[in-house]
């Protein structure tokens, strides 16, 4: 019972973020509420692992930087795209990415999918069991 209700707690958190994020950019401009998220990253970065970054070799900034631009492209779009559907459609396609990713690596890098990232699969969409228990039980016997 208590990972059933930690699972919920989660959920509940992470769709939250989705209505605040929602009414905040409503508020400001979307690329100045992404510069404060990333600039309050940054800053938690720096103070929790001072030499996380100072300690990358060139390579490491070449990908940081590819990854970082990545990211924030993603973040960015998906912020713009929240302006204009609903939290809970956003939530879903955002949340549907991890069982997609593992698929889109295996077609665009042709990488064999693992267990695990089938088990992280079935884990996501293991919270349908969230709003029906007796559903997910059927499923995991």
């Amino acid at each position: 019972m208590t990972a059933v209700m930690l699972l919920v707690a989660v959920t509940a958190v992470w769709g939250f973020i989705y209505l605040v994020v929602q009414d905040a950019t409503r508020r400001m401009p979307v690329m100045d509420f992404m510069a404060a998220r990333f600039t309050v990253g940054a800053l938690v970065l720096a103070v929790l692992r001072p030499r996380a970054v100072v300690s990358l070799d060139p390579a490491g900034w070449v990908r940081g930087v590819a990854l970082g631009l990545t990211l924030g492209t993603s973040y960015t779009l998906q912020v713009y795209g929240l302006r204009h559907t609903s939290a809970t459609v956003s939530a879903f396609v955002t949340g549907m990415f991890v069982v997609f990713t593992p698929l889109l690596s295996a077609l665009v890098l042709r990488r064999r999918i693992t267990p695990t990232a089938l088990g992280r699969d079935r884990t996501r969409s293991g919270r349908a069991g969230v709003a029906d228990p007796a559903r997910a039980q059927r499923r995991t016997g």
